[in-house]
C-alpha cells in the first residue's frame, strides 16, 4: 500500500494535467468571425476618427471638453483594438467580441460627439 502512493500521486497529477492541457481550439468559423468582427471594429474606428479629424480642422467641435473627450475616447478604442488583436492571436473568441462591442459603442459616440453642434 505504501508503494502505490507515490504511483497513485503520478497518475493523478497526469490525469489532471492532460484534463486542463488542452485550451479549446478555434474552428476555422470562429476564425472567420474573429478576423470579421476586427475588421469591423477598426472601420469603425477609422470612420470615428475620420469624424473627430473633419470636425477637429473644421473647427465645428462644439466644445474644448467634448474635444477632449473624443480625443480619450478615441485612445481608449485604440487600445482595445489591439487587445483584439491579442485576442485573436490567442483565439479568444468571446474575449474579441467583448473588446470589439466596446469598440463599436466607443466609435458610436466619437461620431455623434464628433457632430455635436456649436452652442
Amino acid at each position: 500500500m505504501k508503494n502505490l502512493l507515490p504511483l497513485t500521486i503520478l497518475l493523478l497529477s497526469i490525469i489532471c494535467a492532460s484534463a486542463g492541457a488542452e485550451p479549446n481550439r478555434a474552428t476555422q468559423e470562429t476564425r472567420i468571425e474573429a478576423r470579421n468582427l476586427i475588421y469591423d471594429a477598426g472601420s469603425a474606428m477609422d470612420k470615428a476618427w475620420d469624424a473627430f479629424h473633419k470636425a477637429a480642422l473644421g473647427g465645428t467641435l462644439a466644445s474644448p471638453e467634448i474635444q477632449t473627450s473624443a480625443e480619450a475616447d478615441l485612445m481608449e478604442g485604440r487600445a482595445l483594438l489591439r487587445k483584439a488583436r491579442k485576442a485573436q492571436h490567442e483565439d479568444d473568441i468571446e474575449e474579441i467580441k467583448r473588446l470589439t462591442e466596446q469598440i463599436q459603442q466607443i466609435s458610436q459616440e466619437v461620431v455623434i460627439k464628433s457632430q455635436m453642434e456649436k452652442e
